[in-house]
């Protein structure tokens, strides 16, 4: 099986997501986790099954890991069967039940209550999300690419008007765009203008931006499953007020790209965001940032060369608005890059 993603050049072969197994087998195998001398794995989160195989189911499938790889899935997900690896079809729960036996670790971040209910019958399930989940925390060359791709559609939306237009009909713009580029949507856009601005994950409305507003538009494309996420603030360079925050957020953000490198928490992240956001007594009200990949939000608890993180300062007042600015940043042995530097901020 071949994958051609719009907007580049990268193919992703079979022998690509059959490595991953590979890495994903050692991994599980050398921990020897849950502590037992034979485990298999379960795993139930689409964006895992579609990173070990290359499939992206649409409804319940699932992908058990370990001594044998084979996907458990419903009929009407017979394009499974392009993922190269034995596929079971099921139409009860329970036929998969009875397959489990022993020590199974699953993701208990994805698995429904209801079907671990049923899981569970013949099988000791064991919490190991984040071990199935590890791998994916280091992007490699193409995962990389595609991400590059991403921004890139996204940079398109800061390029249009949003004076004189609604924060929803920004927002439709905006996904227009991606679709029109052939790229997918990664999470539905945020536009908040004027006292919108406070609201951090504002939903579009029918307010009309004025010339005089700060407006935040925070959204990202998605190529071939990896996702942008970048948020820039439009303001009047004529309001001291705005361009005093703005300038104070190009600060703080730099100063923590600086600390960024292999080996640091994000923890350790967090408290610079904390005391530089104190320095300008503005009060922290989210995270620096995150995590990004096959997800808009990926956990991530140590930077490692192949990381890639969002660094998202932002300053909120209530009855006045809110400012952010993000920008998309891969961690090198060499330093960084920042993948969205080309956008303007």
């Amino acid at each position: 099986m071949e994958l051609n993603f719009p907007h580049t050049k990268l193919i992703l072969n079979a022998g690509s997501f059959r490595k991953r197994r590979e890495k994903l087998a050692v991994l599980l195998g050398g921990l020897n986790y849950p502590h037992s001398g034979s485990c298999s794995f379960l795993l139930s989160d689409p964006r895992d099954i579609f990173y070990y195989t290359g499939y992206m189911p649409a409804g319940s499938v699932f992908l058990s890991a370990g001594k044998e790889w084979r996907l458990y899935a419903t009929s009407v997900e017979n394009e499974a069967e392009t993922a190269g690896i034995e596929v079971v079809y099921y139409r009860k729960l329970r036929e998969i039940a009875k397959r489990l036996k022993g020590r199974v670790g699953y993701d208990e971040g994805s698995l429904l209550a209801a079907h671990y209910n049923i899981l569970k019958r013949n099988a000791r399930l064991a919490p190991a999300g984040s071990l199935i989940k590890r791998p994916r925390a280091v992007k490699d060359r193409r995962e990389v690419d595609l991400m590059r791709e991403a921004v890139k559609v996204t940079a398109h939306a800061f390029k249009s008007r949003t004076s004189g237009r609604t924060e929803a009909q920004v927002a439709k713009s905006v996904e227009m765009g991606f679709m029109q580029r052939d790229a997918g949507v990664a999470f539905p856009p945020i536009v908040a203008a004027g006292k919108n601005g406070y609201y951090i994950h504002h939903t579009p409305s029918v307010y009309k931006i004025k010339p005089q507003d700060m407006c935040m538009v925070d959204c990202g494309a998605s190529v071939g499953g990896y996702c942008a996420d970048v948020t820039r603030t439009f303001h009047s360079e004529g309001n001291r007020k705005h361009v005093g925050i703005y300038n104070g957020l190009l600060e703080v953000s730099q100063t923590v790209r600086d600390c960024i490198r292999p080996g640091v928490k994000f923890s350790a992240l967090q408290e610079i965001y904390r005391k530089e956001m104190s320095r300008h007594r503005w009060k922290v009200m989210h995270y620096i940032g995150h995590s990004i990949g096959l997800e808009v939000h990926e956990p991530v608890e140590r930077l490692e060369a192949g990381s890639v993180i969002t660094v998202e300062p932002g300053v909120y007042i209530k009855g006045f608005g809110g400012a952010r600015i993000e920008d998309m940043v891969l961690v090198k042995n060499s330093g960084i890059e920042v993948l969205t530097k080309k956008i303007r901020e």
